[in-house]
């Protein structure tokens, strides 16, 4: 008897089609999915937003006061750090409005020594800095120390 050969009738895909098949689902799922992700992430919690905008606030304050203070002369530095830790706290000139909310900035000096013990005479070059920031209605508030040398920050 002779064996006769096997037709084959039914036919599976080739791995190229597979692959070409993937790659097709692959791109649709990017174009769907990379929009919705992109929208959600944009919209984060309110708190979150809320303290990214203080936060914000708060270093575009510190940079200001940072500039304001550099390269001064000795006598100039005790002269400025002086009035500004009798004046303090010092509230920013204008509030600022962002996405509907008011916030509010208020500026707290004192003058330190090296080792962070005050120093009343503002001789030794060193000022303590708080910034906060505070949402108007008192929903929110985020403060910001540094320390700022004569001759830097």
């Amino acid at each position: 008897m002779m064996d006769r050969p096997i037709k084959k009738t039914s036919r599976g895909f080739t791995l190229l089609e597979l692959l070409v098949t993937i790659v097709i689902i692959s791109i649709i799922a990017l174009a769907v999915a990379v929009p919705i992700i992109a929208a959600s992430a944009g919209l984060g919690s309110t708190s979150e937003s809320r303290q990214a905008q203080l936060s914000a606030l708060a270093q575009k304050e510190m940079e200001t006061i940072s500039a304001q203070l550099s390269g001064m002369s000795q006598e100039k530095w005790v002269e400025t750090l002086s009035t500004l830790v009798s004046d303090s706290p010092i509230s920013a000139s204008s509030d600022v409005i962002l996405d509907g909310r008011t916030y509010r900035s208020v500026r707290t000096f004192s003058c330190v020594k090296s080792d962070f013990a005050s120093d009343p005479a503002c001789s030794d070059g060193f000022a303590k800095v708080e910034v906060t920031v505070t949402e108007v209605d008192g929903s929110a508030k985020y403060t910001l120390m540094f320390i700022k040398t004569r001759t830097g920050l």
